[in-house]
Order: C-alpha cells, then structure tokens, then sequence
C-alpha cells in the first residue's frame, strides 16, 4: 500500500505543550493532591486525556471525584491551559515546512489529539493572530478528547481520524496508508494498533524509550518531509 496520509499528535509534535499541561494540573489539583512531580506526571499520566488524567489521579492521590468535580475540573484546567498558552509561542520548529511539503505532495493530514479542542483552537488562534499563518487549512480531520471514549494507547482516536479522512479521500484510504507521528509511547502504541507506521519525535521522551516503537525516530520535525516519510513504505 502507499502512502496517502500523516496523522498529527499535537501536544510535542505540533506544539510545545506538554509542559503547560502540566502546569496547569498543578494549580488546579494544589490543594486536594498537593505537588504533582514532573516526572511522575510524565511517567503516569502524559498520555490520557484530561478525564482519564484526572480519574487517575484521584486514585493516586485520595481525593474524591464526582461527577460534577470532575467536569469543573476538566473545565477550570482548561481554563488554565489556555491563560498559560496565550503567553507562549508555542508552534514547534519544522512543523510549518513539514505541511507545506506534506501539501505540496498531496498528502492529506489529520490531528489526533489527548487534548480538548479548544486547547487546539485556542493555540492555532494564538498563533494566527502573532504570524498571521492559519494552520487548521492543512487538516482535513481533527479528533480530540471530546471525540473518543478511550484515550491512547486505544487505537480509537487514530482509527477515527483515518475513517475522517477516507471520507474526503478520493478512492478513500485506510490506516495502513497513513503515518503517525507522536512524542510519546502511548502514542506510538495506538498509531501501530490503528495499522499505521509511525514516527517518533524525541523529546518529551528519549529516542532509546521512542525507538521500540517506531518505524522512525527524528529529533525535530525539521528532519522530515513528503519523501523521507513515504520511505517507511518501501
């Protein structure tokens, strides 16, 4: 099969997130979880979504969640995440020239994302409003948290993307045909669950943790485009 479509991770791939989510945890969660360490969180808790993050937590932490708790949790660290965000130049180096090439080829292109949309929307606004540069015209599919009922590494998000994209393909197209690129192992996990092949963006994780994972593991999305990515097909 060739190679018809990237799906995006957004969080350390599109744009350097992942710390802000972080962040935004320990503020919100201060006073019923005390400090979160940072490397507790990237081990435990990185790859869920902020449902799934929150559930954990309350688990690990002892401290009581209720349904109502947990939606004003999940709105208030949103809240948050986009005050710290605003502030932030956030777009990673290479992802610009990365979907021109990707565009260029015919390549279509999807998000497939723990994170909630308007976490997504509120930086892709962000930056627009800095650069004037208007990144969704790329993805002819966006899925987030509030699209899927199990977080990575479940295959549901990047299956659903790719089903997205058939839809606006001509000929349509399967997860065998589309790669994933991801910071993280959970991430990876789903993508090659889904069927894709998969690229690993070291960083928020090692490449010696990444690598297991991974047709392909890059430092920075400056060493990918259209023809190095359609060489995991050959």
């Amino acid at each position: 099969m060739g190679f018809k479509a990237v799906l995006f991770d957004f969080d350390g791939v599109i744009a350097d997130t992942e710390l802000l989510h972080y962040m935004a945890f320990c503020r919100i969660l201060e006073k019923q979880a005390g400090r979160i360490e940072k490397d507790v969180y990237w081990e435990k808790y990185l790859g869920f979504t902020d449902k799934e993050a929150l559930e954990a937590m309350s688990r690990d932490y002892g401290f009581e969640l209720t349904e109502e708790k947990l939606g004003w949790l999940i709105d208030e660290k949103a809240a948050v995440f986009d005050e710290l965000a605003s502030t932030e130049r956030c777009i990673l180096k290479g992802f610009a020239q990365l979907t021109s090439s990707l565009s260029k080829a015919g390549i279509k292109m999807a998000i497939c994302s723990g994170a909630l949309f308007s976490d997504i929307e509120g930086i892709f606004a962000a930056e627009a409003e800095r650069s004037g540069k208007n990144y969704f015209k790329y993805f002819d599919a966006v899925v987030t948290a509030d699209d899927v009922s199990r977080g990575k590494p479940h295959p549901e998000g990047y299956t659903k993307a790719a089903e997205k994209l058939a839809r606006t393909t001509a000929g349509g197209l399967s997860p065998a045909e589309c790669t994933v690129i991801e910071d993280s192992h959970w991430g990876l996990e789903a993508g090659a669950a889904a069927g894709a092949k998969t690229i690993g963006v070291a960083g928020t994780y090692s490449r010696s943790e990444l690598e297991p994972k991974a047709d392909m593991v890059v430092d920075s999305l400056t060493e990918l485009n259209a023809e190095k990515i359609s060489g995991i097909f050959d």
